[in-house]
């Protein structure tokens, strides 16, 4: 009797600690696996723009008629100017406002003379509500997703500001801000940056 009352009370403190310290238990996807369709897409209409600009290179442009020509940064400066993103300090408060729609959030940005690394955390937005599955059944899981990951660009300046190496490392729920995570719904689902390939 004793030893269940202590199992108890031991069950009670752990989610009481648990609430205090402000830890939440997600949902996650990993590698292939598969989630639905709707804010999948909702993420990646983010992601893949953003892929265009973080890639050195970037886009292609027809200027007065001609050929499309690869637009390169001058400098890194510039380089991270071209990206489309609400940007985090790391310190400040965080807005809301940045993901409450789906949006992209860079921080975490460390400068180098020819490289850049930078972190960065995206958010669906929520799924429209009674909204179905991509079957046309009845939709039941998190009502938003996100994900965070690092990249990295390097460059080589004597050929006007080549590419010469670029990374995406995927970080784990745990290495998402806690900050930007908390600026999601409650019951937001982690995805690994793998998971939006494709």
């Amino acid at each position: 009797m004793t030893s269940q009352r202590w199992s108890a009370s031991f069950a009670v403190a752990v989610v009481v600690v648990s609430v205090l310290a402000g830890c939440s238990f997600r949902t996650e996807y990993h590698g292939m696996d598969r989630v639905d369709g709707r804010l999948w897409r909702q993420l990646v209409a983010f992601k893949e723009p953003l892929f265009h600009q973080l890639l050195p290179y970037g886009p292609t442009v027809e200027i007065a008629g001609n050929p499309p020509a690869e637009v390169r940064p001058a400098s890194i400066r510039e380089y991270l100017a071209n990206i489309d993103a609400n940007w985090w300090d790391g310190t400040s408060e965080v807005d809301p406002a940045w993901v409450e729609s789906g949006g992209v959030v860079v921080y975490d940005v460390r400068e180098r003379p020819s490289a850049v690394s930078m972190s960065i955390f995206i958010g669906s937005g929520p799924r429209p509500e009674g909204a179905p599955t991509d079957d046309r059944r009845l939709y039941s899981g998190p009502s938003e997703l996100f994900t965070c990951f690092g990249f990295v660009a390097g460059f080589d300046r004597s050929d006007g500001f080549v590419d010469l190496m670029s990374e995406r490392v995927a970080y784990s729920s745990s290495e998402c801000p806690p900050e930007l995570a908390a600026a999601v719904s409650a019951d937001a689902a982690f995805g690994s940056i793998e998971v939006f390939d494709g």
